[in-house]
């Protein structure tokens, strides 16, 4: 038994260094968005994903602040990324527009669909930090890994 723990220490080491991981809060550096947007994807271990939208949309010629929080759920098997959008909890940040009722659930809808769609492609790593996302329709989005 004594022989055998320092015979597994490599493998334990060595399965460590297998490669990128999704674990951790990324950056999208650029993405094809309907509207200008600061988003933030944080991947949990085992599968959980929270994606955090800072974007300021216009309506009927109004512009706003908007906060959007989605919460899902992700798979990664080879290159392919599979993710599902759970709930979604949309502010507006400078209070300007009311989000109860109609258009509230639209831009909850929106929000909820998009992020769905922009989390289900092919990943290509650069390195440890950044990868791509290249989409069904072929629209690429890009990650970097948040540091801190």
């Amino acid at each position: 038994m004594k022989r055998a723990i320092p015979a597994l220490l490599p493998l334990l080491l060595l399965a460590g260094c297998l490669g990128p991981s999704l674990a951790g809060k990324w950056h999208v550096t650029s993405a094809d968005l309907p509207v200008p947007a600061e988003i933030t994807a944080t991947f949990t271990n085992p599968d959980q994903v929270l994606v955090d939208v800072q974007a300021s949309p216009e309506f009927f010629g109004k512009s706003f602040k908007l906060q959007a929080a989605v919460t899902g759920s992700y798979k990664l098997e080879g290159e392919n990324l599979t993710g599902t959008t759970k709930g979604v909890d949309v502010k507006s940040n400078d209070n300007s527009v009311d989000l109860n009722g109609p258009l509230g659930d639209n831009i909850t809808s929106e929000i909820k669909q998009d992020v769905a769609k922009n989390l289900n492609g092919k990943v290509k790593w650069d390195g440890n930090d950044k990868f791509t996302l290249t989409l069904a329709d072929g629209k690429v989005v890009n990650f970097e890994r948040m540091k801190g």
